[in-house]
């Protein structure tokens, strides 16, 4: 068979690559594009045999990159293996560094920017072939922002219950937070004025924490003052403002606002009159004040209007009299009896007629009912006749009545009753009754009883209320030749109720073996509880005595008076103190039944002191300790020229503050006392701004906007006096000024005190130095930010005022910035960027070599860099597809990086010469190879049968493609068959 040679084109490649081949051929380059030819070795005529592309291009699926922060210089991500990517601005388009890096065998790659970026400046990645495959990120490092109301003022007890309100929290990357932000801090107390703070805080995706501060600000409602009661006579006049003042923390004095709201005063009736006054201070807050108003009255005359006396009994008529008088207090010696025609000895009703007149000549009267009372009357059968067995109803025929009471039947009670149906004889029945007013009568009834059966047993049972009642109790029945026929008793009538006090009856009946009936009544009486009675209400001077059992009785239906057995189980009358007090009583009858009773005692007030608690007085001024002092007493009436000045330390040559104490004594002998503070006023004033900012360097005025004045001498600003003045307006920060002035009486004012803040210029930060790869892309407002105290950031105000900055050429440069923040105040920043020098590989561009030669690629090799010094053992052999035992051309490709990341290649041609030229076999051209299939990457063919001298000027060069991969010896070899071919047809020529 003859053998023929096989070449191939790379299409796209600037220099024709033969090469001669036998096996597979792999091309791992994402996209390339092949053509085999076959050519005869005589006639030099080719024909195509294939053309294949082969195709790998990249997805957007097949590269991303991580996200990063302004710290980060270095930047990773996921590629594909072999592959260069570049990492750029996508706001700008400009690379961050001079080199790619390339995708490790994992898929995973790492490139060094320049320099740290800003925060929220977009960036990118993309393959170096394929740039329009990327991904992107943004630079992290954004702190959330919380906004709302930095201050908020609250009127006092006004509801702060929602501290979210007008709050709001954004982020950079994660936008909305505000149900993300906690209060850390809330010590808000809406019912005690004050400043307070409310602190917020929220945390974004990334970990960035901010916070904020609320001030919350509860305003003082302002004050009324005056007399809390004034005592009038009858028909004066009354003016309501008098001794009123209102005061505000704020707005001072505000008495001119005070609002007469309600004012029910009528000084021709005599009583108590409440007069109402409310005031508004600038914030809306309201206070409002009561004045009780007392109109005096005419002598008075108390006692009970109506006594109920038994018959007989003896009549006081000065019991529980009693006059008083607003004046003159007690007048109850001067009552006069007017007329009293009363006898108890007979039943009536009578009226007993009193007078009183007081020391101005007013007269009261009063008129008591005085009734004697009858006792009441039982009538009814004084003799009774029952047949043997018969029911006898005690009640029968009874009837009680009084005068007063009426029918009082219910209230009659069976004091003996021995009457026994089953025996016949004489049994007397003896009733009592008693009215309400404690009059008793009685009555006898005689029964008498004829034979037959018998029914015997309690013909009264007394229950408690809700006891349980066995109606066969005690009962029994006997006939004279039966014997006991109990078992035969019916109950004929049993409406007995326990629930419910009262009388009632339970009627049996029994009937002998002759018909003889009998029958027989139980009475049954479920019993009351007892009553207390007494006054409900007793009004006490201060001081009396009180005895808590006067008027007190206790009386039961079936015990009488029990008056003795009354407990008090509460008892906390204090008659040294005014007030309502309750005391409480319990009684328990004979049967266990229990009531109870509660009685008000009011203890009266004792005499008041008023007028003004406060008095302001100028220095010097003569001060009359009695004046707006008055005195009352509730039954003495004016008592203010009782009242004594018991302390009064006032100087009025010393300003301070003085109490006055005073004190009264009413006709009982009670006190009362009172405080007046006395303010003697002070030296002179100064005011003016207690806090001034200026800007730095600016012109300070201690004197502006001060002012002094005195009450005597007025203004007196021309003598004040700068005691310290420190300001320094080329340096910002506070200063104090204080200020001291003296009046004409040689007062001197207390020291006012000015703060002076020098406010601060806008400051740049930024990277101070940066370093750049050779050819690197410079961003100068990389890593550049301005900020004001007052403005906030102001980065984009600022300005680059010089930029001389050249990456193609290695060396330092200066680049200035300037930024003005809105008070004018500039500031200036310097950053000094050095271009770094790449790296030198040093050594022969050209080796020849024999197959005899032992070869190491370092040989003669070194590497450099101006800052790093020797770096010969950081080189990389990036390729090296020298073959010592087949002649031909190679190239070695070399590869070194500095400290900064800057990469140098170079490239070695190795020539493999040969030490003997075989001679040329013929060539079988007849039979070209039958192992040709369309459709395949692959060419499997004999390699040639001898190998043609290579001229070392005719080595082929390929393009530095940076692929480490079988490519790399492809196209190699592509080169030697160009060169073997050449020198193939000029040998046949010659």
């Amino acid at each position: 068979m003859r053998k023929e040679k096989i070449w191939a084109k790379k299409i796209g490649l600037s220099t024709l690559s033969v090469i001669m081949i036998s096996g597979q051929f792999i091309i791992t380059s994402p996209t390339h594009t092949f053509a085999s030819e076959i050519s005869n070795s005589k006639t030099g005529v080719a024909s195509t045999i294939e053309t294949k592309t082969l195709s790998s291009t990249p997805t957007a699926n097949d590269i991303s990159i991580n996200k990063i922060s302004t710290s980060d210089i270095f930047v990773t991500g996921i590629g594909i293996p072999g592959e260069k990517i570049m990492v750029y601005g996508l706001d700008t388009g400009a690379n961050f560094g001079a080199n790619p890096s390339v995708v490790d065998a994992s898929g995973n790659w790492q490139f060094r920017m320049a320099g740290s970026q800003p925060k929220g400046r977009p960036v990118a990645v993309r393959y170096v072939d394929y740039p329009n495959i990327t991904a992107q990120t943004i630079v992290g490092g954004y702190d959330p922002i919380i906004t709302g109301d930095t201050e908020t003022r609250l009127n006092p007890n006004e509801t702060f219950d929602d501290p979210m309100r007008t709050i709001q929290a954004t982020d950079k990357e994660d936008g909305d937070l505000t149900d993300q932000v906690k209060v850390i801090s809330n010590n808000v107390n809406v019912s005690t004025p004050g400043s307070y703070e409310v602190v917020y805080e929220v945390t974004d995706s990334d970990g960035n924490t901010s916070t904020f501060t609320r001030n919350v600000i509860v305003t003082e409602a302002p004050t009324i003052s005056g007399d809390t009661q004034t005592a009038i006579n009858p028909n004066s006049t009354f003016d309501p403002m008098s001794t009123m003042t209102a005061a505000d923390k704020e707005d001072g004095d505000i008495t001119g606002n005070i609002q007469v709201v309600d004012n029910p005063a009528d000084t021709s009736k005599p009583g108590s009159y409440e007069v109402t006054y409310e005031v508004t201070d600038s914030d809306g807050n309201q206070a409002t004040f009561t004045r009780t108003i007392i109109v005096t009255e005419a002598p008075t005359i108390t006692g009970d209007s109506e006594i109920i006396l038994n018959p007989n009994a003896t009549f006081d008529p000065m019991s529980t009299m009693a006059a008083t008088d607003k004046e003159d207090g007690d007048i109850t010696k001067d009552i006069q009896v007017t007329s009293a025609p009363i006898d108890t000895s007979k039943p009536g009703s009578y009226e007993v007629t009193y007078e009183v007149t007081d020391s101005d000549g007013n007269k009261s009267t009063f008129t008591r009912t005085v009734t004697i009372t009858e006792p009441p009357q039982i009538s009814g059968e004084s003799e009774t006749y029952l047949s043997p067995g018969t029911t006898f109803d005690p009640m029968s025929t009874m009837m009680a009545t009084d005068k007063e009471d009426g029918d009082i039947t219910s209230a009659v009670k069976i004091t003996n009753n021995t009457v026994d149906t089953s025996k016949p004889g004489s049994y007397e029945v003896t009733y009592e009754v008693t009215d309400s007013d404690g009059n008793k009568s009685t009555f006898t009834r005689t029964v008498i009883v004829t034979e037959a059966p018998i029914i015997t047993g309690d013909s009264e049972t007394r229950l408690n209320p809700n006891a349980d009642f066995d109606p066969m109790s005690t009962i029994q029945a006997t006939d004279k030749e039966d014997g006991d026929i109990t078992s035969t008793v019916k109950i004929t009538n049993n409406t007995v109720d326990t629930s419910k006090p009262g009388s009632y009856e339970v009627t049996y009946e029994v009937t002998d073996s002759d018909g003889n009936k009998a029958t027989f009544t139980r009475t049954v009486i479920v019993t009351e509880a007892p009553i207390i009675t007494g006054d409900s209400e007793t009004r006490l001077n201060p001081n009396a005595n009180f005895d808590p059992m006067s008027t007190i009785q206790a009386k039961d239906k079936e015990d009488g008076d029990i008056t003795s057995t009354v407990k008090i189980t509460n008892n906390t009358v204090d008659t040294s103190k005014p007030g309502t007090y309750e005391v409480t009583y319990e009684v328990t009858d004979s049967d266990g039944n229990k009531a109870t009773f509660t009685r008000t005692v009011t203890v009266t007030e004792a005499p008041t002191i008023t007028g003004d608690s406060e008095t302001i007085l100028n220095p010097s001024a003569i001060f009359d300790p009695m004046s707006t002092i008055q005195a009352a007493d509730k039954e003495d009436g004016d008592i203010t020229s009782n009242v004594k000045v018991i302390d009064n330390p006032v100087d009025t040559l010393t300003p301070g503050s003085y109490e006055v104490t005073y004190e009264v004594t009413d006709s009982d002998g009670n006190k009362a006392t009172f405080t007046r503070t006395v303010i003697v006023t002070a030296a002179p004033i100064i005011t003016g701004e207690s806090e001034t900012i200026l800007n730095p360097n600016a012109d300070f005025d201690p004197m502006s906007t001060m002012k002094a004045t005195d009450k005597e001498d007025g203004d007196i600003t021309q003598n004040i006096q700068v005691t310290n003045n420190t300001v320094d307006t080329s340096k910002p920060g506070s200063y104090l000024v204080t200020y001291e002035v003296t009046d004409s009486d040689g007062n001197i004012s207390d020291t006012f005190i000015r703060t002076a803040t020098v406010t601060e210029a806008p400051t740049i930060t930024g990277d101070s130095e940066t370093r750049l790869n050779p050819n690197a892309d410079f961003d100068p407002m990389s890593t550049i930010q301005a900020t004001d105290k007052e403005d906030g950031d102001i980065t984009s105000a600022v300005k680059i005022t010089n930029n001389t900055v050249d990456t193609s050429k290695p060396g330092n440069y200066e680049v200035t910035y300037e930024v003005t923040d809105s008070d004018g105040n500039k500031a200036t920043f310097t950053r000094t960027v050095t271009v770094t020098e790449a790296p030198v590989i040093s050594g022969d561009s050209e080796t020849h070599i024999t197959s005899e030669d032992h070869f190491d690629p370092m040989d003669g090799i070194t590497a450099a860099d101006e800052e790093t010094g020797d770096l010969t053992n950081q080189i990389k052999i990036l390729s090296n597809n020298v073959d010592i035992n087949v002649p031909g051309a190679y190239q070695i490709v070399y590869e070194v990086a500095d400290s900064d990341g800057n990469t140098t290649t170079f490239t070695r041609t190795v020539v493999v010469d040969s030490i003997k030229q075989p001679a040329e076999q013929p060539k079988d051209t007849a039979n070209p190879p039958s192992d040709r299939q369309s459709g395949k990457n692959e060419v499997n063919e004999n390699t040639a049968e001898k190998q043609l001298d290579v001229k070392p000027e005719e080595k082929a060069s390929l393009p530095k493609t940076g692929e480490q991969s079988n490519a790399s010896t492809g196209l190699a070899g592509l080169g030697l068959f160009v060169v073997g071919l050449f020198a193939f047809f000029r040998r046949k020529k010659a």
